[in-house]
């Protein structure tokens, strides 16, 4: 159940949602010979509640954000009855936009936290650790990322009806993180860069987000390459 609304104040809008909802799963753990039998099954129940507030200033169709804004996001899960116990877990999520160096360029701080009370099992981790990281299990973490993103060209390239580029972008980013579990404490770091391309595919009007990830981690030395595909909803 969400109740969601929208004002507009001068050149700026803002969207509200307030939901919440409730719970009810069976489950059944899949074994193998390398985990142990008689792991806990059974029906879980679980309650859940969100705040999502978002303040933006009104975009053109060359911009990549916008130039000023605030995106701010709550979430709470409880568990609660039932035969497994999946404890409870609070996430929070930030965003500001602010202007960059030149038209269309702009800055985006990002700020997460997650916090987890394992019971049985624990909630799905909904934490976007810094980019080059994976599977990193925590029962406690925050980040926070600066990217600036900008245009790099417009090359308006058909290759007949298949596919046709239309802009070049490239966000260079620094993210820094900490987890904690048990009794540990980990610190994540990465720099690098996102390239990607508007990208329309068959003549289909709205347009893929088509590029690839480079990040590299400090701490250990790698350097990661990730596939990214999305599609822009604002792009047309």
């Amino acid at each position: 159940m969400s109740l969601p609304l929208k004002t507009t104040v001068r050149d700026f809008f803002q969207k509200y949602k307030l939901s919440a909802g409730l719970e009810t799963h069976y489950l059944q753990p899949y074994t193998t010979l390398a985990l142990p039998h008689g792991l806990p099954h059974g029906t879980t129940r679980s309650a859940s509640a969100e705040f999502e507030f978002m303040n933006r200033q009104k975009t053109v169709l060359r911009d990549l954000m916008p130039r000023w804004g605030e995106d701010l996001s709550i979430r709470y899960q409880r568990s609660f009855g039932g035969d497994i116990d999946l404890g409870d877990q609070l996430n929070a999520d930030a965003k500001i936009f602010i202007p960059g160096f030149a038209k269309h360029h702009g800055f985006r701080i990002d700020a997460a936290y997650m916090e987890k009370n394992p019971g049985d099992y624990s909630f799905t981790d909904d934490f976007s650790n810094p980019r080059g990281y994976r599977n990193i299990y925590s029962t406690k973490s925050r980040k926070i990322g600066l990217n600036y993103k900008f245009p790099l060209w417009y090359p308006d390239l058909n290759l007949g009806s298949l596919l046709y580029f239309k802009r070049l972008k490239l966000n260079l980013f620094y993210d820094y993180g900490e987890y904690h579990f048990q009794d540990t404490r980990g610190i994540m770091n990465s720099a690098g860069c996102e390239w990607t391309c508007d990208t329309h595919v068959f003549r289909f009007f709205i347009p893929l987000d088509i590029g690839f990830r480079y990040a590299y981690l400090p701490r250990t030395q790698e350097n990661t390459f990730e596939f990214l595909l999305g599609i822009n909803f604002s792009g047309f």
